[in-house]
């Protein structure tokens, strides 16, 4: 598998035994450390993306080389744009069961889909195993990927889930598509090295010339599904004439791609989540992600046909924040209202033991904001377990009990 150095994260400087330097192992700086590293104590290397609140690193030791890693249960604490962060963490799973996300070292991930991508029938493809592989005699089970969860992947992969405050850049869907195009270059789905990319479509603006000829080289290889990636201009599809299918509604298409979708089935998803309706209402948008499979050309023209055969709808702020209940929805505009640095975690497979609703990035230490939208006996329950990991942990928290109290919280001070 070819070597890629991710787009999207950076490595920060770092303190080794209070002494800055460059943070990136492939430098020539980070040579000149080795000494350093070897035998170095507890607190005395730091990663510099929070200037106000370092994080810890580890020492990492390949062959005769050392090498910085993240030190347990601090991925939240990094800023998002840092290599070290991730909403997910290692699960403790079973030796038997490998996990559906691991990271890679150039910053990269292997995403194990749920989803196959072989169309029934098509000719399968040969390939050469790089997968690491253990030889204990025992066959380890693989954890999968659902679709939301590789959906929450590429999107904070591309450097969306987060806003860094007076200078966030303005974002729109043109450069959004951008970022997503890096993205999936990063995340490797096959055990031969092909990436989510070689199996996206991005619907956007026909003006952006990269977009086409992308586009363009997912669709030049048949015989396969394809995920694609959009915004919706619409959470509902009309009645039309009684027939049970239609198009799906994006606010932009794919020059001759058509995508047929179950009315029926689109309808009842959208109902069950009135958050949807709730974020075009408030200024926000409704993304979807889906997986499409081909179709006989419908007609005498020369557009292609897919069926939509799965359905993801990911709701997000004006900002293109995710959101999960129409108070985070609320949360996030207040936060970037008031220009502040902070990230959302996603949803995965892999989450640690609590995820936050929002991190704040600019306090020292930095703050965990928890939103409080529901009063029943299990939520009630698993509020308290969440307090009370945070108190045990010594991480700063602030709460917002939308139900009790609908005035928004005060914030704590920036030290930025």
């Amino acid at each position: 598998m070819k070597t890629m150095k991710s787009t999207s994260k950076k490595f920060f400087d770092v303190s080794i035994a209070g002494h800055q330097t460059k943070g990136d192992p492939a430098t020539l700086a980070w040579n000149k450390n080795q000494k350093l590293l070897q035998g170095l104590g507890d607190n005395t290397l730091n990663c510099l993306c929070i200037p106000q609140a370092p994080p810890q690193l580890s020492v990492r030791r390949k062959n005769t080389r050392y090498f910085p890693a993240r030190w347990p249960n601090t991925n939240l604490l990094h800023h998002p744009g840092c290599h070290y962060y991730s909403s997910y963490q290692k699960k403790n799973l079973n030796d038997d069961t490998k996990p559906a996300v691991s990271e890679l070292d150039d910053g990269g991930l292997r995403v194990h889909l749920l989803t196959s991508l072989q169309v029934a029938g098509a000719q399968k493809k040969v390939v050469i195993a790089t997968d690491p592989v253990t030889r204990t005699g025992v066959q380890k089970r693989q954890e999968r990927a659902k679709d939301r969860h590789v959906f929450n992947l590429l999107w904070e992969q591309a450097g969306l889930t987060s806003f860094s405050g007076a200078k966030a850049q303005k974002l729109t869907w043109f450069l959004i598509a951008q970022r997503l195009m890096h993205a999936a270059g990063e995340m490797v789905i096959s055990k031969s090295g092909e990436k989510l990319s070689d199996y996206l479509l991005i619907a956007g603006p026909n003006s952006s010339r990269n977009l086409q000829e992308h586009n363009s080289r997912v669709l030049d290889l048949p015989e396969r599904r394809y995920f694609i990636v959009g915004q919706l201009k619409s959470v509902t599809v009309r009645d039309d004439q009684g027939k049970p299918n239609a198009l799906l509604p994006l606010r932009d298409a794919i020059d001759g791609i058509k995508l047929n979708v179950s009315r029926k089935k689109f309808n009842k998803y959208a109902r069950r989540w009135p958050l949807l309706e709730k974020a075009t209402e408030m200024s926000g948008h409704v993304l979807v992600f889906a997986c499409i499979t081909p179709k006989k050309t419908f007609g005498t023209g020369t557009d292609r046909w897919f069926e939509v055969t799965q359905l993801c709808l990911l709701p997000v702020s004006g900002h293109y924040i995710p959101v999960e209940s129409s108070y985070e929805l609320t949360f996030a505009e207040y936060l970037i209202k008031e220009k502040r640095d902070f990230g959302k975690p996603i949803a995965s497979q892999n989450n640690g033991a609590v995820r936050p609703d929002f991190v704040l990035y600019d306090t020292a230490p930095v703050t965990f904001v928890e939103v409080w939208g529901m009063d029943t006996p299990d939520y009630r329950e698993r509020r308290e377990e969440k307090v009370k990991y945070y108190t045990d942990n010594q991480l700063s928290l602030l709460e917002w009990d939308a139900q009790a109290n609908m005035s928004l919280p005060d914030l704590p001070q920036s030290v930025k």
